[in-house]
């Protein structure tokens, strides 16, 4: 494989067979894909978002990951005030899929 050519940091998403399988954040994501491919994690795609303000990547990777659930992330962060409403809204408009975990209701309370 060759080396994957990404500037800077921000979150990323290993995509394998059109299903996200994991999401992460990386000051140098670049390094970061390398890292994965290296340690044999399946992927066929990935896509990243970069360009975000400091402190703010954060909130978006909890978000991605708490929305999407994917198999390979198995630490959830803590879910921050600012962003619960929209996890919870995301969440109800995925009602019926049989993969989404809901939150417990501690987490849903806002």
């Amino acid at each position: 494989m060759a080396e994957i050519e990404v500037d800077g940091g921000g979150i990323y998403f290993l995509i394998q067979q059109s299903e996200i399988t994991y999401i992460g954040i990386s000051c140098d994501i670049s390094a970061r894909l390398t890292q994965h491919w290296r340690a044999g994690r399946a992927f066929d795609q990935y896509w990243c978002v970069g360009g975000l303000p400091a402190g703010f990547a954060h909130l978006v990777e909890t978000f991605y990951i708490h929305v999407f659930q994917p198999v390979g992330n198995h630490k959830y962060p803590p879910i921050h005030s600012l962003i619960r409403p929209f996890i919870v809204d995301a969440l109800r408009s995925r009602i019926g899929v049989p993969s989404v975990r809901l939150l417990d209701s501690k987490s849903l309370m806002l």
